[in-house]
């Protein structure tokens, strides 16, 4: 039998009637704490209090998306325990589900960092229960008593911080110019210095920063945008707001990048009015190839690459326009804000004028998109750690392509290049035969936080792209960031590693 993809969730108040519905369906329970009391109405009233007692934890399992379970998760008499009870729906009660089940539920538990450790208690005798436990993890620590301490979750991102940041954001609060002021101008400047441009606007998201590129390069209702078709839908929105219309390109197989070999077919269609160019997972996008077959206006899109040279030039300086985003998972961190870069004048004052609405005439075009001054704080401290952290980035790429390599033929995964120079914002393997759903589910229930790293927002009867169709397909993103420990990382390469064995054995 193919494995099955499991999924927890905690349970919520109108989870209520399918707890109900489980109370009828009888004897649940497969060990510890005993959920379902002979008495249904009893039962329904423990369901209930459950959901509404904020001392009790109750999580919901699914099979492939159809219910299968419940764990409660209640106090204990160590403050730093809980004590468990699950409970199964008949069907699946199998062995070889079973400890995956609750290995998921345990690492949805650890996602509330004040449960440090779970407790069971077995019926005595129970030896069908102790070998579930102790197939989850668990361990004996008394007679008919077993527990588990909770490995903390790995997360896919997580933010590079320290007392820089803290020290910024205290300084512009006691300040008084909160919105867009003094520490805008310095990251502006800053931001000029870096990118190797002339002019720098900040504003208030990536996705600003595409919009007011895009119309200050004169970008307005009836045009035509070439995007790569495996791409954020920032990208798409930012033209869909401009009245323009996104034309896809497929992109290219192993760098993921838009593919100049297919500009023409999207230019078949109609007159093009500029090119969005990623540097996609970190990896530069081919300007001047781009410009060869297309003669007109190029945005970089510097969200995935920043602080690096790359056809002689620094990203960010090699398009008509570049822009940045500061939001909480890129490469610079500040929770929100964008930027838009720029040798040429009259685009950076178009961005200037076009990020304020205020004292200007009604136009539509004109929305908030300033930044404050304390995403402005936090996002010089980043640009002044960047080095470092892509230096630690560049390591962590080393290490993962040093413990993965050996089995990327047999267990039918491809690794990313890394001899080609590249910021390595995403390390992103390509699976050859499994179902990535199923890859990322298992590395969840082992506590490690894959992703798709990109939705695909396409709509129904767009032209095929063969390449950006198979990305969405089968593109995971591991952990990668500069705060990932050296055993954190090996936990992450050892649960890939398993997923991809038991896929492959399924």
């Amino acid at each position: 039998m193919a494995s099955q993809w499991v999924t927890v969730r905690d349970a919520q108040e109108g989870d209520a009637a399918l707890l109900r519905s489980w109370c009828a369906a009888g004897e649940m329970a497969i060990a510890g704490r005993r959920l379902v009391m002979p008495d249904v109405s009893d039962a329904q009233a423990r369901w209930r209090g459950g959901l509404l007692d904020p001392g009790l934890l109750l999580l919901l399992i699914s099979l492939d998306g159809a219910p299968a379970g419940v764990v409660l998760i209640a106090p204990h008499a160590d403050p730093a325990a809980r004590a468990l009870g699950v409970a199964v729906l008949p069907d699946a009660a199998r062995a070889e589900t079973l400890p995956r089940m609750l290995r998921a539920a345990c690492v949805q538990a650890a996602a509330h960092p004040e449960i440090k450790r779970l407790c069971v208690t077995l019926a005595v005798g129970d030896a069908v229960g102790e070998t579930v436990f102790q197939a989850a993890g668990f361990r004996a620590c008394g007679p008919g008593e077993m527990e588990l301490a909770l490995p903390v979750p790995i997360p896919h991102n997580r933010l590079t911080h320290g007392e820089p940041e803290s020290l910024a954001v205290a300084e512009t609060l006691a300040s008084g110019r909160w919105a867009q002021g003094p520490r805008v101008a310095a990251l502006e400047n800053a931001l000029c210095t870096a990118g190797g441009v002339a002019h720098a606007a900040c504003v208030a998201s990536g996705v600003s920063a595409l919009r007011l590129a895009l119309l200050a390069l004169g970008v307005g209702p009836g045009a035509r945008v070439i995007v790569p078709a495996y791409s954020c839908v920032a990208l798409a929105n930012a033209v869909l707001a401009c009245g323009a219309e996104p034309a896809l390109a497929d992109v290219d197989p192993e760098t993921w990048n838009i593919s100049p070999e297919t500009l023409h077919r999207a230019m078949q269609a109609g007159p093009v009015a500029a090119i969005i160019a990623v540097n996609t997972f970190g990896a530069p996008a081919p300007i001047r190839a781009l410009r060869a077959v297309c003669d007109v206006p190029i945005v970089e899109d510097c969200a995935h690459a920043f602080g690096m040279i790359a056809e002689n030039a620094p990203l960010g300086a090699r398009g008509d326009a570049a822009v940045l985003s500061f939001y909480a998972t890129k490469l610079m961190g500040a929770g929100e804000g964008g930027a838009v870069l720029t040798s040429r004048r009259a685009i950076a004052e178009r961005v200037a004028q076009w990020r304020d609405y205020g004292d200007q005439p009604a136009q539509g075009g004109r929305l908030n998109d300033k930044m404050t001054d304390f995403e402005a704080a936090l996002a010089l401290c980043q640009l002044d750690r960047l080095p470092r952290m892509l230096a630690a980035r560049q390591a962590l790429a080393q290490r993962y392509a040093a413990r993965l390599a050996p089995y990327a033929a047999s267990a039918g995964f491809v690794l990313p290049a890394m001899e080609a120079p590249r910021v390595w914002y995403r390390y992103v393997v390509g699976l050859r035969r499994q179902d990535a759903r199923r890859i990322i589910a298992a590395m969840h229930d082992a506590g490690v936080h894959a992703v798709h790293p990109v939705t695909d927002w396409r709509r129904p009867g767009d032209a095929s792209c063969p390449n950006a169709d198979a990305a969405y397909r089968s593109l995971i993103s591991l952990p990668l960031y500069p705060t990932l420990t050296e055993p954190e990382q090996d936990r992450a390469a050892e649960a890939f590693l398993r997923a991809c064995v038991q896929a492959a054995g399924s």
